[in-house]
This record gives C-alpha cells, sequence and structure tokens, in this order.
C-alpha cells in the first residue's frame, strides 16, 4: 500500500500544472485593448488638433479682394469718365382701371410677362351681367313690336291697293251710268247709286291710307325704341369692359399691387383703404441706366457717347451701351445732371433697379495710330514699395509681388506695360500688411 501511494502523489503535481490559467489571459486581454483605444484616442486628439489649427488658421488668414487684369483693345476708345447708377425702365406703368370695385380676377404674378390688351385682372360685375340681360329682353320685345307694325303696314298697303281698285271700278261705273243718263237710256235712281258706291269707294281708299300713316308712325317710334335699347345694351357692355383691366404694352410684371377680394380704383380715387393700382409692368425692351454726373464733367457727355455697363450681378462682364438723353435739368441738392444710357443690346438677365456702373468712352480720332491692345488693372492694385511699383497678384492662396512698369490711366483703371499677361487675379484692397509669400483667402 506504500508503495502505492507514494507514486501516486508524484503524479498529482504534474496535472496541477496542465490547468488553463483563464485569469491570466482575460488580464492579457485587457491589456491589448486598452493600447488600442488609447492609440484611437490619440488618432482622435490628434485629427482634433489638426482640424482646430486649419479652422484657426483659416479664420486668422488675411482675406483680401480681388480683380482680373483685363486685355482691352484700345481702338475701343479712352476712358473719360465714370458714374454709377441704376438699371430702369424708359417704359413703366402701374395698370389701374377705370372705375372703382371689388378684384374678383387676378391673372398674373410677379414675373409675369404679358402682351398687348391681355386681360390681367378683372372686377366683380353681376349687376352689370343683370342689367345687361334685361336690356337685351327689353330689345326683343321692341324688335318683335317693330316686325309686328311692319306686318301690319304690308296689310295695309294691300288693302289700299284694293280700295284704290274697286274706287276705280265705282268711278268707271259712274261715268258709264252718267252718260246713260244724258242719252236718257238709264234712271235718275241708278245714276245716284252709282255715285253714292264712288263717294263709299274714295272713303275707302281715305281710310287704307291714313291707316297706312298711323302703321308707319308705329314703326318709326318701335325703330327708335330698338336704338334706344340697343344704345343701352352698348353702354352696358361697355361697363362690363371697364371691368377688364387689360395690359397698355407687352412686358414685364415687376409688382403685384393688389389681391383677389380687395377694393381698387383709379390712381386719382384711391383712398387709405383702396389700393390705386393693380399690378406695375415695365417693358424689358426699354430698360436703360440712370446715372448721375456731377455738373462739372457734363460738359464731357454727349448723346451718342460710347459707353461700356458694368453690373454688380454680372460681374466681369462689359455691356455695350450709348448715351441716349441728357436730363435738360439740374439737381439742386446733389449737383449733379441724369443721363440716361442705352443698352445696344438687351441682356435678358438685366432686371430694373440693379446697381449698375458706366463708363463713358472717347473714341479716338479717325485715322489716328493706335495700339493693337493693353493690359489693363484697377488703380487700386497699384503698390509702391522701396522704390518700386508692385502689382500683388494672388495665386492659389498665397500672394505673389510682381515688378510691373505703369503707363497711361484710363478713368479708373492704369495700363500696365509690362509685368503682366492679362487675366491675373490682382489684389485691390486687404494687401497693406502682405508680403511676397504670404498666404491669404478671398473675401467672400
Amino acid at each position: 500500500m506504500e508503495h502505492l501511494t507514494e507514486p501516486s502523489q508524484k503524479i498529482k503535481p504534474d496535472l496541477s500544472a496542465l490547468r488553463i490559467h483563464r485569469d491570466d489571459e482575460e488580464a492579457g486581454t485587457r491589456r491589448g485593448l486598452r493600447v488600442v483605444l488609447l492609440g484611437t484616442a490619440l488618432i482622435v486628439i490628434a485629427g482634433a488638433l489638426l482640424a482646430g489649427y486649419r479652422m484657426w488658421s483659416a479664420a486668422t488668414m488675411p482675406e483680401v479682394e480681388v480683380a482680373r487684369a483685363t486685355v482691352e483693345s484700345s481702338s475701343a476708345g479712352i476712358e473719360i469718365l465714370t458714374a454709377t447708377g441704376y438699371v430702369v425702365a424708359d417704359r413703366k406703368a402701374a395698370v389701374s382701371p377705370k372705375i372703382s370695385g371689388r378684384l374678383e380676377y387676378l391673372g398674373v404674378d410677379t414675373g409675369s410677362r404679358v402682351k398687348p390688351g391681355q386681360i390681367i385682372a378683372r372686377l366683380e360685375h353681376h349687376d352689370l351681367d343683370a342689367q345687361l340681360s334685361d336690356a337685351k329682353s327689353v330689345l326683343a320685345n321692341y324688335q318683335a313690336a317693330h316686325n309686328q307694325a311692319e306686318a301690319e303696314l304690308e296689310q295695309a298697303r294691300a288693302a289700299l291697293g284694293q280700295a284704290q281698285a274697286t274706287r276705280q271700278k265705282s268711278g268707271l261705273e259712274l261715268a258709264r251710268q252718267t252718260k246713260l243718263l244724258e242719252d236718257g237710256v238709264t234712271s235718275k235712281a241708278d245714276s245716284d247709286n252709282a255715285t253714292a258706291q264712288a263717294r263709299v269707294d274714295e272713303g275707302q281708299v281715305r281710310s287704307a291710307e291714313a291707316q297706312i300713316k298711323a302703321i308707319q308712325a308705329k314703326i318709326e317710334s318701335s325703330s327708335s325704341q330698338v336704338r334706344s335699347a340697343e344704345a343701352r345694351i352698348r353702354l352696358t357692355e361697355a361697363q362690363l369692359e371697364y371691368m377688364n383691366i387689360r395690359s397698355p404694352f407687352e412686358g414685364l410684371v415687376i409688382s403685384k399691387d393688389a389681391e383677389v377680394g380687395e377694393t381698387v380704383a383709379p390712381a386719382l380715387y384711391g383712398g387709405a383703404n383702396t389700393r390705386g393700382s393693380v399690378v406695375t409692368i415695365v417693358d424689358p425692351n426699354t430698360l436703360e441706366v440712370e446715372a448721375d454726373i456731377n455738373e462739372s464733367s457734363i460738359g464731357k457727355i454727349t448723346p451718342g457717347l460710347q459707353a461700356e455697363v458694368t453690373l454688380d450681378a454680372l460681374p466681369g462682364e462689359k455691356l455695350a451701351a450709348e448715351v441716349r438723353k441728357i436730363i435738360p435739368t439740374a439737381d439742386r441738392q446733389k449737383a449733379t445732371v441724369k443721363v440716361k444710357v442705352r443698352f445696344k443690346v438687351i441682356d435678358p438677365r438685366i432686371l430694373p433697379d440693379m446697381n449698375a456702373k458706366a463708363t463713358f468712352m472717347q473714341k479716338p480720332e479717325q485715322g489716328a495710330k493706335t495700339d493693337a491692345s493693353r493690359v489693363t488693372v484697377p488703380k487700386s492694385a497699384i503698390n509702391q514699395r522701396d522704390g518700386k511699383t508692385i502689382v500683388l497678384v494672388f495665386n492659389n492662396g498665397r500672394v505673389v509681388a510682381q515688378q510691373v512698369t505703369a503707363g497711361n490711366e484710363f478713368g479708373d483703371r492704369v495700363e500696365i506695360k509690362q509685368g503682366l499677361a492679362g487675366g491675373e487675379q490682382v489684389i485691390i484692397r486687404g494687401a497693406e500688411n502682405l508680403t511676397d509669400g504670404s498666404r491669404a483667402k478671398v473675401k467672400m
């Protein structure tokens, strides 16, 4: 028994060594998870720091305003004056009704295009509809009475014809009886009967003629009644037409001044609770620029003078124009004279009340020698640094100081004879503290 117990006791330690140590594995797993979480947190923190740096850098980056160096043809003319103004329509109408009433129908909205004579709105007209129906009924009655009188006239004329035939017959009989009486062939009684019959037939003729005159008078009266009824119908139809508010010309609706259900009236009689107009229409084919020119410079402007118009809504585009009219009066307070500048071609993107800048161009004299083209930049793009004339070019978020040779001035622009090829973006504002290589962003 002792020999059996001793080996079994030696085996027990070896079997215990084969146990699975679950605590050690869980501890290792936890250590690995902590490493992964720590690495992830470091990556997130690094990304956040990088994003924050970029946001801080973008927020602190100086903002600049830029313009493009343009290539211009010198044959286009020399800029002599620049003025600001607004786009307006020379042909404009606030459309109002001819009479007052409640708006029943409005068929257009802001931005709608209308044709001449198109019905754009209508007033309520139920009472006029009833009046027109009544007038037409009265006219029908008068026309029926007139037709009946004409039929009676035809009958009376037929009766007159018959009476005249009878009178002729009795007249012949009277003449025959008179002759026979003179010859002693007939009796005095037969002659008297013939005379009486002739007188009766003559009376019948005069009665028929009187009846015809009475019927003719009746027809004349019924004709007057028919004409009166027709005039009443025309008057009511004219009043109904006043209920229709039509477009006076082809144009564009730029404002809707009333809504269905509101009371509208001619502008002259509009009250506190009454609309004076329904819509406002402009003719887009008459759009032009109204610019204010200083009195001291108005001598440079003449009708027909060429101009270039730029709009804030169409940056970088120059629209050909010319001076159409100089208003022959001055503004006493502003000391300016209004000039109307007409577009040579109406761009459909041009809208009333847009901001506009008109640059007036003086054509070179015929036969004068001109260069093929020139590069120009705004005056504000020219900088003087260290005795050099430079232009700061904005390229891919960085500032490049470009030395240039400036030439003549043309209005608010300067010719660059050397240093720029045209098409570059040059900084016109915000360049005070910028140097070559500085980072910047375009102000939005």
